[in-house]
């Protein structure tokens, strides 16, 4: 009897032992993360291909993890894949992420990645002479719009023309893609185009290196603001103690002069706690600048 009884106790304390743990106290072997396809616009398939292991590097060396980098294809595609668990983060354009976020509130920002500035907008310069006031003006003329420009560019030069009746290539005579904003800039001053589509921290870099060309400018027009880029994730998918210390390693990435330089092949300057209004950010953005008619297709089809 009493090695009955012994084997009664004893039994439940075996299964809870033998139990697996739930899901999301599991460490994964490796830490997938989805990148969109538009934080790679204009750049060629050769050097995307080296981005993986770089940044794979960089988060090992931060944080300890192993990771595995993958194109992640769009935001729709880079969503249904951190929810459905296939990818354990998404790295979006602020933007993006807004999108997303209207639609998914179990999506949690984990953190953000600032390029010197936490605030972005973008804007359109033309020479400080030129009277023009805003995109109205400048129907008929050459604008520039610089090769890797950031999303939130896009957004402002499609939603302004649109605003006019037409789209860019309707709207301007002509819209070149000069290789960075320096050249973007240089056009605008030497009179080889009337304006440009510019973001802040490049108009700013700008003023440094060339204070004198940037008298000669003004801007026209800024866009609101636009919330910064994310690494975010599904609740529930992995550990409070995983999720803490990864977002502790990257925040911590900066204090580093190996991982700084690392970081800026991807131009962040640092990554930081999420900012306290950022939900509204998103929000607001979300109501100005709502996702393109294939992403709205998209989603209905979940």
């Amino acid at each position: 009897m009493l090695r009955a009884l012994s084997a009664v106790l004893v039994l439940p304390c075996v299964f809870v032992l033998a139990a697996p743990l739930p899901a999301q106290d599991k460490q994964p072997d490796a830490i997938k993360i989805g990148m969109n396809e538009s934080l790679f616009v204009d750049v060629s398939p050769f050097l995307v291909k080296l981005f993986a292991p770089s940044f794979n590097e960089l988060c090992k060396e931060c944080t300890g993890f192993t990771t595995q980098m993958v194109q992640s294809g769009n935001p729709f595609q880079t969503t249904k894949q951190v929810r459905d668990g296939t990818l354990h983060f998404g790295v979006y354009q602020g933007v993006e992420f807004a999108w997303a976020w209207q639609k998914h509130d179990d999506l949690v920002p984990l953190m953000v990645a600032i390029n010197r500035h936490p605030n972005i907008k973008a804007h359109l310069v033309v020479q400080k002479d030129n009277p023009a006031t805003g995109f109205g003006d400048l129907k008929g003329k050459d604008v520039a719009y610089p090769l890797k420009s950031k999303e939130h560019c896009r957004l402002f030069l499609e939603r302004n023309c649109a605003d006019c009746g037409a789209d860019p290539k309707a709207f301007f005579s002509q819209v070149t893609r000069p290789g960075g904003t320096e050249r973007a800039l240089d056009d605008v001053c030497s009179g080889a185009v009337q304006a440009a589509i510019v973001e802040t921290v490049a108009l700013e870099s700008y003023e440094s290196i060339k204070p004198g060309c940037f008298a000669r400018l003004k801007i026209v027009k800024a866009s609101e603001r636009f919330p910064v880029g994310v690494i975010a994730y599904r609740k529930g998918q992995l550990s409070e103690a995983t999720l803490a210390k990864f977002r502790a390693g990257m925040i911590n990435a900066n204090k580093n002069e190996r991982t700084r330089e690392m970081m800026h092949m991807y131009q962040i300057t640092a990554f930081e706690p999420v900012p306290s209004d950022y939900a509204q950010t998103c929000a607001d953005i979300a109501k100005a600048y709502p996702p393109p008619e294939s992403w709205k297709v998209s989603q209905s089809c979940q």
